[in-house]
């Protein structure tokens, strides 16, 4: 009988790093650690825009293993999309343990399984999106989202963005960039005759992944909190090909939940809470 390698997986999302003091950020390494991983995967929310870096420096050393992650909306407050991306991009002259998986093409894990992923945003596509009655801080913290909002004197004295059509604009934008990228390595991935395909973004792709205090969140929020096109993009994908399997991993919502619009189609969202930063699952791939 074969005996069959087994690799672990530790998975955890919107962990505020930024927002945590010095004895939890060692707790949540260690538990991390106890598990003995072979990769860590994060779905976005790690810290902010001038600490994120040096987060998943500290990190990584904590735990020395392999950390595939994409970024969320936080990691680019009090900074700009092109700064932060600069930053995640030297990460590979710091260690080659690192995989910001928005800069790469999919990766085998196993024979059978590969893994693809990207930042993506949310699209405004779901729920109600104009007029909005619903303020992300993103807009005010985030440089390149400034213009559109005004900035937050300018919001709050008027009551509306100075943009709102300019933001939506830019967030599908956004959205589109990132699922074209992972459309492509799904692709590559099928070609390459992987079963399997792990999907990491930090957005939930549909209206029932979205959870918020119970409840799927109001028509209000949904265009801030889903992705419309990589759900309808992943729709297509799983039902043209019903032989693979297709797992995402996301958060942003911090309600945790599992749903599968599909047999060989499902979506994990990762439950969080600000300070106390938490694994949000662990999972094992078999090779042969």
């Amino acid at each position: 009988m074969i005996e069959k390698n087994k690799i672990k997986i530790v998975w955890a999302s919107d962990i505020h790093l930024d927002h945590c003091n010095e004895q939890n950020k060692e707790r949540f390494f260690d538990d991390i650690k106890s598990h003995s991983p072979n990769f860590l995967f994060l779905t976005g929310d790690i810290s902010n825009g001038t600490e994120i870096q040096s987060d998943l420096i500290h990190l990584q050393k904590h735990i020395n293993c392999p950390v595939y992650f994409v970024l969320g909306n936080h990691d680019f407050y009090e900074s700009s999309i092109q700064k932060v991306n600069f930053l995640m991009n030297d990460l590979k002259n710091i260690s080659d343990q690192f995989h910001w998986l928005t800069n790469e093409s999919f990766l085998s894990l196993t024979k059978n399984t590969a893994i693809v992923g990207h930042d993506c945003w949310y699209d405004a596509k779901n729920g109600l999106a104009m007029p909005s009655k619903f303020v992300m801080s993103d807009w005010f913290l985030i440089e390149d989202f400034v213009k559109y909002s005004g900035g937050r004197s300018f919001y709050y004295y008027s009551r509306a963005l100075n943009d709102e059509q300019g933001l939506i604009m830019f967030v599908q934008a956004l959205a589109q960039k990132g699922v074209n990228h992972i459309t492509k390595q799904i692709n590559d991935a099928i070609s390459a005759n992987h079963k399997k395909i792990i999907v990491l973004t930090h957005y939930p792709p549909f209206k029932k992944s979205h959870i918020f205090q119970g409840n799927i969140g109001d028509e209000l929020s949904q265009p801030w909190f889903t992705n419309k096109t990589l759900g309808d993009a992943l729709m297509t994908f799983a039902k043209n090909h019903s032989d693979v399997e297709f797992n995402v991993l996301c958060g942003h919502t911090h309600g945790q939940c599992m749903h599968s619009p599909l047999k060989n189609l499902h979506v994990y969202v990762a439950g969080a809470e600000y300070r106390i930063p938490q694994i949000a699952g662990v999972l094992e791939e078999e090779e042969v």
